[in-house]
């Protein structure tokens, strides 16, 4: 009785995630294939919600200290609005120009794809409900997209925004790549959407420079350290401390709940 549970169970996470087995296959973006009662109601994230900063507000930052206010930012990407829904927009490597395409993207309709394997089609018209596909790096088989749908991501920015006191601590040290979706998504995405400034940090190699930058705009810095057990947490904020600020040990759950350790 329970093998079929499981089985329908499995396809139901298999439509959620919306996974795509390749980008070689003639159905690749054709369709999110949701049930109709299950149509995503949002297609483009336009400006109106994606900027939510006030004009003179400071929505980027650099290492070096410039910004870039949300007024500019919004001139800025409507002028780049294309090219139309369901068609694709591949982001440049720039962090920069990154956020800017997207948003111009997004607020276009159009898919956004910050690193496109050479088999994708980019003169396919794909399903006007996805705005963002995003590839693992293949180094195990050939890459493997991901749809992900304007509801879907609006969904999780919000979500976000409810329990993590965004509006409350505006400033956001961006440190990976934006070719994550948790770099592009949860933190860039959801700190423009807050009226927050995005601090472009992940322009500098090195953790040290980061750090070191980090200090010099004129701003506290406060960084979450998390991971799974056992995997050097609290050693490495004791060696940033320079003192035995978090308790280690040998064994799993030695550190319980959250900490706030200045340095």
């Amino acid at each position: 009785e329970r093998a079929p549970h499981r089985h329908r169970h499995r396809e139901a996470r298999r439509e959620e995630q919306r996974v795509v087995a390749g980008a070689d296959d003639p159905s690749f973006g054709r369709g999110l294939h949701a049930p109709e009662d299950r149509l995503p109601r949002v297609r483009r994230l336009d400006l109106a919600w994606a900027l939510g900063g006030t004009d003179d507000a400071a929505a980027l930052g650099f290492p070096d200290g410039r910004t870039v206010t949300y007024r500019a930012l919004r001139e800025e990407v409507l002028a780049r609005a294309t090219p139309g829904p369901g068609r694709v927009k591949v982001l440049p490597e720039s962090p920069r120009e990154l956020i800017v395409e997207a948003l111009a993207a997004w607020h276009a309709g159009a898919l956004a794809v910050p690193q496109a394997p050479a088999a994708l089609d980019l003169e396919r018209t794909y399903d006007e409900r996805a705005a963002l596909l995003l590839f693992t790096s293949g180094s195990t088989g050939g890459p493997k997209g991901v749809l992900l749908s304007a509801e879907g991501i609006r969904a999780n920015v919000e979500a976000i925004c409810s329990y993590l006191p965004v509006r409350a601590v505006p400033d956001t040290a961006l440190v990976l790549p934006l070719r994550y979706s948790y770099a592009l998504v949860g933190q860039a995405l959801v700190t423009l959407h807050a009226g927050g400034t995005l601090w472009l940090f992940n322009t500098l190699a090195y953790p040290a420079h980061q750090l070191a930058a980090m200090g010099q705009v004129g701003r506290p810095v406060r960084v979450m350290v998390l991971g799974i057990p056992n995997v050097g947490k609290s050693t490495f904020i004791n060696k940033v401390a320079r003192r035995k600020a978090a308790a280690a040990g040998d064994r799993p759950g030695v550190t319980r709940g959250k900490q706030w350790i200045t340095v």
